[in-house]
C-alpha cells in the first residue's frame, strides 16, 4: 500500500530493481483492466492520480517485465493499495 498524500512519506509507487537492467516495463490497471500509468523509465513512479485526478482509496493491479544484464527476462504482478 502507499499514501500519496503529500506528506513526503510513502507517496509514489515503483517498482524497486537492483542491478543493471536491461530491458523494464511497469504498467497500473484499474479496476476495469484500464491502463492507468505506464512507464519504461526505471526512475519513474506512480503519484496516485490519473490524467491528473487523485484517486480515492482502492486497489490497483501492476505488472513488471524487466530483465537484468546476465538474467532471463522476468515478469511480476500484484496488487497495490492507495490509502487516503
Amino acid at each position: 500500500a502507499f499514501s500519496p498524500n503529500g506528506d513526503g512519506k510513502n507517496d509514489l509507487f515503483r517498482p524497486l530493481i537492483f542491478g543493471r537492467v536491461k530491458q523494464f516495463q511497469f504498467t497500473i490497471y484499474n479496476r476495469w483492466g484500464e491502463v492507468i500509468f505506464h512507464t519504461n523509465d526505471l526512475q519513474r513512479s506512480w503519484n496516485g492520480n490519473v490524467k491528473g485526478l487523485i484517486q480515492q482509496t482502492g486497489v490497483f493491479v501492476w505488472t513488471c517485465t524487466y530483465q537484468i544484464e546476465g538474467d532471463a527476462l522476468k515478469k511480476e504482478k500484484g496488487t497495490v493499495t492507495i490509502i487516503r
